[in-house]
């Protein structure tokens, strides 16, 4: 709600982005203070935490609803978003939307490869980096 106020006061789409993210760490480092200095049980401090922050943006963001607010234009990537049934669909998003895919996309990667751990060797052995390839059974030369 913080973000989209923001952006909404401001009319600027990326001090709604970092008013987002400011929000996001202060949450976090409020975990982490009764987590790790008052050592409290962190899942019970994030449970409590979400549910009194979202009350607390539905109290604060009740007169924002139901107002149009600032959006970032599509960006259509030329031939791909004209290919039939499956070509609209993930080819003519906003710029947010496609970052999101991407970060989505090599979370996946990684997850993959975190239970292989041959292929892991593997890619370390042709990345480039010799030090990381010793001791491991694939020939470094």
């Amino acid at each position: 709600m913080v973000s989209f106020v923001a952006a909404l006061k401001t009319g600027s789409l990326l001090a709604g982005f970092v008013a987002g993210a400011l929000v996001g760490a202060a949450v976090a480092a409020v975990v982490a203070v009764f987590s790790i200095f008052l050592l409290q049980h962190q899942v019970a401090v994030g449970f409590v935490l979400t549910l009194m922050i979202r009350d607390m943006a539905y109290f604060i963001g009740n007169p924002y609803s139901r107002i149009q607010g600032p959006h970032t234009a599509p960006m259509a990537i030329p031939a791909l978003d004209q290919l039939p049934f499956l070509g609209p669909v993930p080819f003519n998003h906003n710029l947010p939307v496609y970052l999101i895919m991407s970060f989505a996309q090599n979370e996946s990667v990684r997850r993959w490869t975190e239970n292989r751990p041959r292929f892991r060797i593997f890619l370390r052995f042709f990345s480039g980096l010799a030090p990381a390839a010793l001791g491991k059974p694939y020939r470094a030369d």
